[in-house]
């Protein structure tokens, strides 16, 4: 016995199809969107380091000139975390952070301070050779709280 809905032996195979490709394309737009708002999200950014300033105190050096020219000058450097040391008595990190600028210092000439931009590569030579020499202390900036050459 034959029916005469008029439906055709193709049909359900066609639906199939058709709702596979639904699939399929709702499957790829998800993933699309996923893609496009994932990348919106911004990294997790790291807690800020504290920096805690530390008072070197005051220097008096003599420069390299042969005319007998001296640099007294106070630094406060700042400290990524903690300060080195600390409590009573003396740092010995205070010892070898004193020990590093004056060697630095005492590299200079009165004409290379005079200019401003030569205090600044004093700055820079200053936290690389603490960071150096320091080892597990991070030195951000340095403040030269008085500076006089004579």
């Amino acid at each position: 016995m034959k029916s005469n809905l008029g439906i055709s032996g193709k049909l359900p195979l066609v639906v199939i199809i058709a709702l596979l490709a639904v699939l399929i394309l709702g499957a790829g737009g998800f993933g699309f969107y996923k893609l496009r708002t994932g990348s919106r999200h911004t990294p997790h950014k790291p807690a800020p380091v504290e920096l805690t300033p530390w008072e070197l105190g005051e220097f008096v050096v003599n420069l390299t000139d042969p005319q007998q020219h001296y640099l007294k000058v106070s630094i406060t450097l700042e400290v990524a975390g903690k300060k080195a040391g600390g409590g009573e008595g003396e740092d010995p990190e205070k010892a070898k952070a004193r020990d590093s600028i004056i060697k630095v210092l005492t590299a200079k000439s009165y004409n290379f301070l005079l200019s401003t931009e030569g205090k600044e590569i004093l700055k820079r030579e200053i936290i690389s050779s603490l960071n150096h020499d320091l080892g597990g202390t991070k030195i951000d900036k340095v403040y030269f709280t008085d500076f006089a050459m004579q």
